[in-house]
């Protein structure tokens, strides 16, 4: 029973992370990559009004449920796939700190918009990377059991 919870916490969790960094990636990032005036100030737009919608409220509920999952799954299994995933989640943990400090700095100075988006687009990349992976560990782990 705590396996099958333990395991849907995470997939729960990173299912959702992995739907808003694809979508910020590919909906967002993207676009306002190409150079497009329109697709640059509607990726400023949405980062800085992020906070004042439901999906990304919700966000820390989602975090949660991963984190508690691959804890759990470290205690009940403490084999190599679950160290795995906690290193991978540990990453990803730092890396999102960094895109949401740059976010963050879109309040503070309109100067700083150019170098912004760039590493928001680097971070959610190496986000959706992280989290494959972490589906991949949970997965594996799954398999070696």
């Amino acid at each position: 029973m705590m396996e099958t919870l333990s395991k849907w916490a995470m997939l729960g969790g990173a299912s959702y992370l992995q739907g808003m960094c694809l979508y910020g990636l590919f909906a967002v990032d993207l676009p306002a990559r190409s150079g497009d005036p329109k697709a640059v100030q509607k990726a400023l737009a949405h980062y800085r009004t992020r906070k004042e919608g439901i999906s990304y409220k919700i966000v820390p509920v989602f975090c949660g449920l991963l984190v508690t999952g691959i804890f759990a799954n470290l205690a009940l299994h403490r084999d190599l796939s679950s160290l795995g995933v906690l290193g991978v989640a540990f990453a990803s943990m730092m890396n999102n700190g960094k895109v949401v400090d740059a976010v963050n700095s879109l309040a503070t100075s309109k100067e700083k918009e150019e170098q912004v988006l760039p590493q928001v687009l680097k971070g959610h990349a190496i986000d959706v990377f992280g989290l494959s992976a972490i589906f991949l560990g949970v997965f594996l782990g799954e398999r070696t059991r």
